[in-house]
């Protein structure tokens, strides 16, 4: 019995870029610098109807259905989520000699940067659904909860 299953649910979408570009350049024989630059572009429509915890006249279950089946049915929906990550990292590698002794240095530095946009969600009670039928409780896609 797929829990997710009401007539107002909607598909989660997931849009998501990626690139990456590395440069490398042979300074001399002993010596190597490299460029390497990602771009991450990540857009998201969350959006589902799930299952958590149980409310009963008696007691309520936080992580558990009721005894009986009963579940606690919620409305998530956050849509327009952008996550964006830029990465350049530049490194020099190479090796010299001193005092008749070879040594390899590697240096390098690193920027990255990440951004998020979220507008409000909704995070709301629907009602109370059961493990062995199908029932279905109203929508409530009311944004109302900081994401």
């Amino acid at each position: 019995l797929n829990l997710n299953n009401m007539p107002w649910t909607l598909p989660v979408v997931f849009d998501n870029q990626h690139a990456s570009l590395r440069l490398q350049h042979k300074l001399n024989s002993d010596w190597t610098a490299q460029a390497h630059l990602g771009l991450q572009r990540l857009r998201t429509d969350d959006r589902l109807a799930y299952a958590y915890g149980c409310s009963d006249v008696d007691n309520y279950y936080a992580y558990s259905y009721c005894p009986n089946g009963n579940f606690d049915r919620y409305d998530f929906r956050s849509e327009g989520e952008h996550r964006d990550t830029d990465a350049l990292d530049l490194s020099l590698a190479g090796s010299f000699v001193t005092a008749g002794m070879r040594h390899a240095l590697n240096a390098g530095v690193l920027f990255s940067r990440y951004r998020t946009q979220f507008g409000l969600q909704a995070y709301n009670w629907s009602g109370q659904g059961n493990v062995g039928t199908q029932i279905d409780t109203p929508a409530d896609a009311t944004l109302s909860d900081q994401n």
